[in-house]
């Protein structure tokens, strides 16, 4: 399954995103600041 975030860079966001990482989703995700996003750029190393 598929999911779309947005304003994943920190917060409620990028908790999302982990979460749904974690359960095996297919994460499409957002940010506004790349610069700000390291938290995200971790997520798609795993």
């Amino acid at each position: 399954m598929n999911v779309f975030i947005t304003g994943c860079s920190t917060g409620i966001g990028l908790a999302a995103a982990e979460h749904f990482t974690a359960k095996g989703y297919q994460v499409i995700a957002t940010a506004r600041n790349p610069k700000s996003s390291e938290g995200l750029q971790s997520l798609n190393q795993k």
